[in-house]
């Protein structure tokens, strides 16, 4: 539990730029994503993503991949494609969408799944996450820090 409560804190400070998170908006991060990218299809209408680099730990690779608004640059959440090592070799792949913090204006669709998310992830995955989101604000802060 203080796992998931550090990452989400961490994360809220990440993600200044953001607005509410919509339920479309979750669950195109959740499990649209996957299949448009599997796909090869055009990212949703109205948004494009950004790839973040790839970071690697024990057993699991994270890259992170931000979802705008093209409308106004806004921020609608952060996917996670995490890739573990199977037992047995082989990856395993998987999604988990992070929603914006919520706001003065409401709460982001999507932070109770999160939590879940995180509570049901392999010991590699809840590791790796942690020192993702980690590596991410201390990344951001300091480019921040340099802007002034």
């Amino acid at each position: 539990m203080k796992l998931t409560l550090t990452a989400l804190v961490l994360f809220f400070v990440i993600q200044l730029t953001a607005q509410n998170t919509t339920q479309v908006e979750y669950n195109y991060m959740k499990t649209g994503y996957k299949t448009t990218e599997e796909s090869g299809l055009d990212v949703k209408k109205g948004y494009e993503v950004t790839e973040l680099s790839e970071q690697n730990f024990t057993n699991v690779s994270i890259i992170g991949i931000t979802l705008k608004r093209s409308a106004d640059q806004s921020l609608a959440g952060t996917i996670l494609k995490v890739k573990e090592k199977a037992l047995l070799g082989g990856t395993n792949l998987y999604y988990y969408a992070i929603p914006a913090p919520s706001t003065k204006d409401g709460i982001s669709y999507g932070w109770a799944q999160f939590s879940k998310d995180i509570d049901q992830m392999s010991g590699y995955q809840k590791s790796a996450v942690i020192q993702w989101i980690s590596y991410q604000y201390g990344y951001n802060l300091v480019m921040y820090t340099k802007t002034k």
